[in-house]
């Protein structure tokens, strides 16, 4: 309050601060879950509620009955075949059916294997015969009518009575007595019988004596009300005791004895209702239910406790929150922080800046008024019970041991942090200080120091010298939400990004490579450290960490991956942590508070949740306070104190393990009947969709359960096990193949039920059974080897017709060579006739023939010996020299091995050149010209060599554009058509070369051919 004087402060402090008084609060009732319309059930108004053998809970109200597995409410009317709505009991007989007790004259009951209900029609009853009780006997239900009738309802038999029938039970194998409105049965007398069969299996009616109000009874006993008194009768002994024994109101008579349990009877009267053990004796803890109109009370095999009521629903109580205590507040119920003193009371505050304390297990409030703060962070109590309250802009310190005159003595100091060091008084007896700084928490290590955490700023607080605080503050640049000193003196501090140090006397640098623990960079929320000395660390998202003292020992070294994560705790945002006596650690969430024990190997945790189930009003929790006894749980509706150690009477043995079931199959969102005796069902490749759902009957988990699953495939037992919460399971399109479903459940107490498992087959579609995939595989194994013949009849057809063109094409490229070079000797004969040379004429005619013939041999074969190219060459050079004599010489270069060696080779290769070199390169010279013809082998190359010193193709070019001829020379064009069809078809690479010869001054000197020939293995 800003502008508020001290002395302001201390009269505005004593206007709030009222004379000290134990204010004694009611201590409340225990948790109840309640469930509503607004849940499912078809009405608030509820007559009974029982428990099947399956596990399931019925309802039954004035709307309809419903049925219950622990997560939704499955309600039944007249829209499901209901003939009536208002039922108002259930009878279950051998067979699992549920028998409805209506006000109609119609029987009817549900039958599980076909999840329906089924009335049966009896013409002969009145309107006012409706069923009051049903019982199994011989084999057949029987019911008796409001109308004195008793009935088979297989046969339709009916017997009429002398009086009302109440009640039927089962006396021997052979009898059936009952209960009448003005008779009493005694279990040991041989008249108490209303039918029995006799030697003719004919049924005889026997009447009852005496009067009763109401009885109940097993084989052990008999319980029966009568003027307000309730007998029970055994062999052995009898008890008797009228109602004003167990109270003493007046006027109030008894109306109903009802069965909880085996050792729990209900008893109902005008003005209240109770519970009574099965010696008649009067069961406290269960007081609480005058605060509600009971119909009906049952306990099912968990041990829960299930509260039809006249007007607002059902109830259901757990073992453990039977035995609880919730204490609520005047204002907020939010229970931010719990502290004890050294006489053991225990002291919390709420959200609303109010603190109480529990002493003698009753709540009073402290009387320190409200004038400065809304809202407390966190209460803190020292050794000598000096209450540290932190709120959000200042703090208190409270001197609890003269709580009786608090208000008395108040001191409002001055801002006592002006400096780094300073000192602090603290309070005296019957004094409250007053501080003007807010803090995010405190840590109290021991009896001489705390440390406190400011926002950007943590301060160490020596108990120094009596009445006064020391006070060292050390700067910080980041939010501080925890502290936490180890063994040796270091203390750590939580921030918004992370974990950071405080070592002799220095904060650690926001660039210090140990600054967060990475990579838990985010809010922490808490700290503590354990006896052993391992600190805790809980988060705002990442769960809850562990380091062991060598890790922190790593950690301060630099080595941010040294911590351990606790494993199990399915809320990762974590409040608050506190650390009981034995070293058990406790932290809350908004899931409720998880309890976790190191084990001995510090590298495995166990886990325990405590929430709404063990009978907290609400999963919101704030703070944790556990003694060696008592527990107690700030949550967000009150302060709940929890005996930890009370063990349960049922429940935690085999024959109470939870029960899992099967609720629907349905194949393309249809759904079918569930298999049964685990037979398989077996369906189409078009039905692949399958859907499955299951649920495990755990009330005392309220859907805490974890489910795990596996869809084997064709008896795969490597298929890993799945985990889930959800009651469904859907597979589509699933291929055709044996599937078999498996599930199991796991309750909040860890107990497993067994593997319920579902088989099913999806047949393939007839193209993939076997009968089609053989015949299949033979057809395309015959069309395949006809394919195949067909394939190499074609490939050896397309090879020879390549063969033959290749020899075609080849053939016709050598003919090509022909005209034109008969067109140049015939030319040559012509102009030696004409000059009268005979003797050139003869000789050129001699040596064409010659060449002529060679020509023919060589167009007949693709290849030929390399002898015979030479031989054919040497003709065409000899008929050129002929015709110019003079112009030119020629060489021809070749080792006569290599002419051995060589008997595949290109048909027509060098003449071509030749005819080239000559025609284009040497003629047009001024001088005799030189052709020189090289053959040799170098690294298994045949190289082909055809030199000229003519003019050049560049200026042979230039004469015949300036000549205008139009003739056309074949001689390169064929060469590259025969190179392009050798390399296409042959086992051979032939490569050409066009090499333009100069001289040092750039003229041209003559053309080099060069040809390669490879040769593939």
């Amino acid at each position: 309050m800003e502008g508020i004087s001290c002395s302001g402060r201390l009269v505005f402090v004593g206007l709030f601060c009222l004379l000290f008084q134990a204010t004694l609060l009611w201590a409340q009732d225990p948790h109840l879950l309640h469930f509503t319309v607004d849940d499912g059930l078809p009405s608030s108004f509820l007559y009974r509620a029982f428990q099947d053998s399956k596990g399931y809970v019925w309802v039954c109200s004035d709307m309809g009955i419903a049925r219950f597995d622990g997560y939704s409410f499955k309600t039944f009317t007249t829209q499901d075949g209901l003939p009536y709505n208002d039922v108002w009991d259930f009878t279950e007989d051998s067979k699992g059916r549920i028998w409805l007790h209506t006000y109609l004259p119609q029987f009817c009951y549900f039958d599980y294997s076909d999840q329906k209900i089924h009335a049966l029609q009896y013409p002969h009853l009145l309107s006012y015969y409706y069923p009051i009780a049903f019982h199994e006997w011989q084999g057949d239900v029987w019911a008796s009518t409001y109308g004195r009738m008793l009935i088979n309802t297989r046969t339709g038999e009916d017997f009429w009575l002398d009086s009302y029938i109440w009640g039927l039970n089962g006396h021997t194998t052979s009898t059936l007595w009952y209960v009448q409105e003005q008779e009493i049965c005694d279990p040991q007398c041989e008249t108490v019988q209303i039918l029995q069969k006799n030697m003719g299996n004919v049924y005889q009616h026997l009447t009852l004596k005496n009067a009763f109000d109401e009885c109940w009874n097993d084989e052990k006993r008999f319980i029966y009300s009568l003027n307000d008194t309730i007998y029970l009768d055994t062999p052995d002994f009898r008890i008797a005791k009228s109602i004003a024994a167990y109270t003493d109101v007046p006027n109030n008579h008894l109306i109903r004895v009802d069965i909880i349990a085996d050792d729990k009877l209900l008893v109902l009267t005008q003005r209240e209702q109770f519970v009574l053990n099965d010696q008649l004796e009067r069961l406290e803890e269960y007081n609480f239910l005058q605060n509600y109109d009971v119909n009906t009370v049952f306990e099912d095999r968990e041990g829960n406790l299930w509260i039809t009521t006249k007007n607002n629903g059902l109830y259901m109580l757990t073992q453990e929150a039977l035995r609880n205590r919730l204490f609520k507040t005047v204002s907020s119920q939010q229970i931010r922080s719990i502290a004890v003193d050294s006489h053991g009371s225990v002291f919390f505050a709420n959200s609303d800046g109010y603190i109480y304390y529990i002493d003698n297990n009753q709540l009073y409030q402290l009387p320190l008024g409200k004038p400065f703060w809304r809202y407390i962070r966190q209460i803190v109590i020292t050794h000598d019970d000096v209450l540290i309250v932190v709120c959000n802009d200042h703090t208190l310190f409270v001197a609890l041991s003269g709580l009786q005159q608090i208000n008395k003595h108040i001191s409002i100091s001055s801002n006592a942090i002006a400096t780094k060091k300073s000192h602090f008084p603290k309070p005296r007896t019957n004094e409250m200080v007053y501080w003007e700084m807010g803090l995010k928490k405190i840590k109290y290590t021991n009896k001489q120091q705390i440390f406190l955490s400011a926002s950007q700023s943590a301060l160490l607080m020596t108990d120094c010298s009596p009445g006064i605080y020391c006070l060292e503050m050390f700067s910080n640049s980041t939010r501080n939400y925890a502290l936490a000193q180890d063994a040796i003196g270091n203390l750590f501090m939580g921030t918004h990004t992370g974990i950071r140090t405080l070592q002799n006397g220095t904060i650690d640098t926001m660039n210090a490579h140990y600054s967060y623990l990475s990579p838990l960079k985010v809010s922490i929320s808490d700290m503590a450290i354990d006896d052993c000395h391992n600190l805790w660390v809980a988060t705002n998202g990442a769960g809850v960490y562990y380091l062991t003292p060598d890790q922190q020992k790593r950690f301060l070294q630099g080595d941010t991956s040294a911590y351990s994560l606790v494993v199990g705790i399915d809320h990762k945002s974590i409040k608050n942590l506190f650390i009981d006596s034995k070293n058990t650690v406790w932290a809350s969430s908004n899931q409720g508070v998880y309890e976790i024990e190191l084990l001995q190997s510090q590298s495995q945790t166990h886990i325990r949740q405590w929430s709404v189930t063990q009978g907290l009003p609400t999963n919101e929790t704030f703070s944790v306070y556990a003694s060696d006894s008592l527990l107690y749980i700030g949550t967000a509706n009150g302060l709940t104190q929890i005996n930890r150690f009370v063990p349960r009477t049922i429940g935690n043995d085999s024959s109470h393990a939870p029960l899992l079931y099967f609720t629907d199959f349905s194949v393309n969102k249809i759904s079918r009947m569930l298999p049964i005796d685990g037979k398989t069902s077996v369906w189409n490749y078009q039905e692949n969709n399958v859907a499955i759902n299951y649920v495990c009957l755990s009330y005392r988990s309220n859907r805490q359960i974890t489910y795990s699953y596996r869809m084997v495939k064709d008896d795969d037992e490597q298929t890993p096990w799945q985990t889930t919460t959800a009651l469904h399971r859907e597979f589509p399109l699933a291929s055709p193949a044996e599937y078999r479903f498996e599930v199991k459940a796991r309750d909040i107490d860890g107990n497993e039920t067994a593997v319920e498992q579902l088989s099913f087959t999806i047949l393939p579609p007839w193209w993939q059974q076997t009968w089609f995939r053989l015949l299949a595989i033979v057809s395309i194994a015959a069309l395949l080897w006809i394919a195949y013949k067909l394939r190499i009849r074609f490939v050896r057809r397309q090879e020879q017709l390549r063969n033959e063109f290749a020899t075609m094409r080849l053939q016709i490229l050598q003919s090509q060579m022909n005209p034109h070079f008969m067109n140049n000797a015939l030319n040559a004969i012509q102009l030696f006739i004409a000059r009268s040379d005979s003797f050139s004429a003869n000789e050129y005619l001699a040596k064409f023939a010659i060449l002529n013939r060679l020509y023919l041999e060589a167009a007949r074969r693709r290849f030929i010996p390399l002898a015979e190219e030479l031989e054919l060459l040497q003709a065409y050079l000899d008929l050129e020299s002929l015709r110019f004599p003079q112009r030119f010489s020629y060489h021809i270069n070749i080792k006569t091995e290599l002419i051995d060696e060589l008997q595949y080779f290109p048909a027509m290769l060098l003449q071509p050149l030749a005819e080239n070199a000559i025609n284009h390169g040497l003629l047009y010279l001024k001088r005799p010209g030189t052709l020189t013809i090289d053959v040799f082998k170098e690294n298994n190359i045949i190289y082909c060599l055809v030199d000229d010193d003519g003019i050049g193709r560049k200026e042979a070019n230039a004469i015949k554009t300036k000549m205008k001829k139009t003739h056309i020379s074949r001689g390169m064009q064929i060469i590259e058509e025969l190179q392009n069809t050798v390399n296409m078809h042959e086992n051979m690479r032939i490569y050409v070369e066009l090499i333009d010869k100069t001289d040092d001054a750039g003229e041209s000197k003559g053309t080099l051919v060069k040809i390669s020939l490879h040769y593939l293995q």
